[in-house]
């Protein structure tokens, strides 16, 4: 990563999603353990964001992306595709939030994931991921009036800000280093933004 690369976000993006999902979410702790940092030779925090509401981070972006929407879209109904932790994410944030959401599924997504998202509110319409394009049922969704985005979309530029922040604020007295995640290049731009403030 070239340091000297703009981030796609500032602080600001950050403060705002904070605010956006203050309340929405739990403030989850921030780990340790002595096996792991004797494993890695390093101190090793650990987020523990499957302490939070539906059991994973996606609940932060969720509820970021859908409550930043402009103003004339915010009535309308919103259409996902997913086949687990961000559909139950959007389930939620859309039923608090007072949208309606309908979220595509492969028939062969797992059964407990299915009945969350349905347990939280959405309209869950099965497709079969081998034969239907969920790109274009989704754009089917989105042409009867409703909000429709990916699971990518909904992901990016404020949606995971509230992770990054939520990491730096746990323990900002004891994070000399934020190390990056490797998989997840938006998580490590999200987390750099909100560790950069502080630095």
């Amino acid at each position: 990563m070239n340091t000297h690369e703009p981030l796609p976000v500032t602080i600001d993006d950050v403060r705002a999603a904070v605010k956006r999902v203050a309340g929405r979410v739990h403030r989850t702790p921030v780990l340790t353990s002595r096996t792991l940092d004797n494993a890695t030779g390093a101190r090793v925090f650990c987020k523990a964001e499957n302490l939070q509401r539906t059991g994973a981070f996606k609940v932060r972006g969720a509820f970021n992306a859908i409550a930043s929407r402009p103003v004339q879209e915010r009535e309308r109904a919103v259409v996902v595709y997913s086949s687990g932790n961000h559909a139950q994410a959007v389930a939620l944030a859309a039923r608090e939030l007072g949208v309606q959401a309908t979220v595509l599924m492969p028939k062969d997504a797992p059964r407990l994931k299915r009945e969350a998202t349905a347990g939280y509110g959405a309209r869950v319409i099965d497709f079969d991921r081998y034969t239907e394009s969920r790109e274009q049922l989704a754009h089917y969704g989105q042409a009867s009036g409703s909000s429709a985005w990916s699971p990518r979309l909904a992901m990016t530029l404020n949606s995971r800000l509230p992770r990054g922040a939520s990491c730096r604020s746990t323990r900002r007295t004891q994070w000399p280093t934020v190390h990056r995640p490797r998989r997840s290049g938006n998580t490590r731009s999200r987390c750099c933004a909100a560790s950069s403030s502080r630095s």
